[in-house]
């Protein structure tokens, strides 16, 4: 399973009306509206790349990665949580753990994070064991901090 690589897409889908930073050289891009506050894009391609990892997901989920890429760890947390609980398919359960563990590590809560490997591994045991998990939601974190930069937005949260 690609969790991590699912977490990480969900997160840049979830950020992806923000406006891109600007590549070297060129000028930036006009800021949002006044009430736009970043999310509302209209890039019918975006749009229909959010709409695709939503339904692979699931929406809890994808709220969940919503909330991780703007830094609002505990409710990523509690969103991925309850994700877990409703969820349809195993893959579903799976992409719910993984963002719960990818949250936890980069909040810094380690303890939240290593609950999560071997219930993972339950669900998904081709990830191999805990210490490969872990790896993947480390990877994860890596990829959501890109994500972020990509955006415009400070990679770390504060």
């Amino acid at each position: 399973m690609l969790a991590g690589a699912a977490a990480s897409a969900a997160a840049g889908a979830a950020i992806g009306g923000m406006t891109p930073k600007a590549p070297p050289g060129t000028a930036p891009a006009p800021a949002p509206a006044q009430g736009q506050a970043g999310g509302g894009t209209k890039d019918p391609k975006l749009l229909e790349r959010q709409h695709e990892l939503e339904n692979k997901i699931g929406a809890a989920n994808f709220d969940a990665a919503r909330m991780l890429a703007l830094c609002r760890h505990s409710s990523a947390i509690e969103l991925a949580r309850n994700a877990y609980k409703t969820a349809d398919t195993q893959e579903r359960r799976g992409y719910a753990l993984m963002i719960e563990a990818v949250t936890a590590e980069e909040k810094g809560d380690s303890a939240t994070a290593a609950a999560v490997y071997p219930r993972l591994v339950e669900v998904d045991p081709q990830i191999g064991s805990a210490d490969k998990a872990r790896n993947a939601a480390l990877s994860g974190v890596l990829k959501v901090q890109q994500v972020r930069k990509d955006y415009g937005l400070p990679p770390t949260c504060t």
